[in-house]
């Protein structure tokens, strides 16, 4: 299998080399998540549908994490930060420390 990250779709070919993609998925509207097991792996899941692409290396998952962390929604929000306090509240929103 051969991924693609162009822009906002995430394009799925056959082989590096095929000519037909098989499958697309538009990122915009997708979550990502990062899960310990197995090692180097990534959850893609949009509209009830998911995938997981698992990477070869650990630079390799460092890059797509990287990629797909500016298109996508990250569902690890709590593990990556400490919310300590608010800050500011107004009539639509909360701002957290």
């Amino acid at each position: 299998r051969y991924f693609i990250l162009q822009e906002n779709y995430l394009i799925y070919k056959k082989t590096k080399e095929a000519t037909d993609v098989s499958a697309a998925m538009c990122l915009a509207i997708a979550q990502v998540d990062f899960p310990a097991s197995p090692q180097w792996s990534v959850r893609l899941g949009s509209r009830g549908r998911f995938c997981v692409l698992q990477a070869t290396s650990a630079a390799d998952f460092a890059e797509w994490a990287a990629a797909l962390s500016r298109v996508a929604l990250r569902s690890d929000l709590h593990q990556r930060y400490a919310v300590d306090r608010i800050v500011s509240r107004g009539s639509s929103s909360t701002v957290y420390e």
